[in-house]
């Protein structure tokens, strides 16, 4: 999962490179979003499996996996997510050349834009998985004072 998720990332950030910020970074963020919450909900469900084993006294995890291997499977593709973090956070930081956007009250520049609101929703998801390693790049990146 975690060279999947390196190459897709490397394809989605490519994409953000262009000046058209096309289709492919906003629904491979979707992607995205959704793998992490299904990890997320995977790691929840195994945590429960080994809480329930352990009353049991008895092993309940299929096909001889351990609940050590699913939670390194995750960690590893959280990980290579988060290699690219910066990058994603300085895509936040500096979107490029946008056009302005001027509506009835006021004017946004650069504004928001698909691709930056799908970033943001992509880093909120990586926070929500309230891992200590996402924490630390968080603040080593000041990801609050961007968002």
């Amino acid at each position: 999962a975690a060279d999947t998720a390196k190459r897709f990332l490397a394809l989605m950030l490519d994409d953000l490179n262009t000046d058209s910020k096309s289709i492919v970074f906003t629904e491979g963020t979707n992607l995205l979003i959704s793998v992490i919450d299904s990890l997320v909900r995977k790691e929840d469900t195994n945590r429960s499996l080994r809480e329930e084993a352990a009353r049991l006294e008895c092993s309940i995890l299929p096909n001889d996996q351990t609940a050590d291997d699913v939670e390194m499977q995750i960690n590893q593709t959280f990980k290579a997510l988060l290699e690219r973090t910066p990058e994603l956070v300085e895509f936040l930081k500096d979107p490029g050349p946008l056009e302005e956007l001027k509506l009835t009250w006021t004017s946004l520049s650069p504004p928001l834009g698909m691709a930056r609101l799908k970033t943001v929703e992509l880093l909120l998801v990586l926070l929500k998985t309230k891992k200590r390693y996402v924490e630390e790049l968080v603040i080593k990146l000041d990801l609050i004072n961007i968002c």
